[in-house]
């Protein structure tokens, strides 16, 4: 148990899930658990220093584009064509578009 294993306290654990990472998480999370496109089809692509990971069932797409040299991700969200939402990942913060 020692071993990479932080004994959590109450104060630490409050702390945790009141952190902008936790909240960053907790989203990317419910949008994984809950978004109709992840029971859809999964197709993945790569090209130079891009890796594009596509989810799509009926109208509804989810596409994760990484830029592998620069260290950014983006989410969009796709209904009907249209991008919906988009979330950038970059430097450990999630911004949204």
């Amino acid at each position: 148990r020692d071993i990479n294993r932080p004994y959590l306290n109450e104060e630490k654990l409050k702390t945790a899930l009141e952190s902008d990472f936790f909240a960053a998480m907790q989203v990317l999370i419910t949008l994984r658990n809950n978004h109709p496109a992840f029971n859809g089809d999964f197709s993945i692509s790569l090209l130079d220093n891009s890796l594009t990971m596509s989810w799509s069932l009926a109208n509804q797409s989810i596409e994760l584009a990484l830029n592998i040299k620069d260290h950014i991700g983006v989410i969009n969200l796709i209904e009907t064509g249209e991008i919906s939402q988009t979330i950038e990942i970059k430097n450990n913060n999630i911004k949204y578009l």
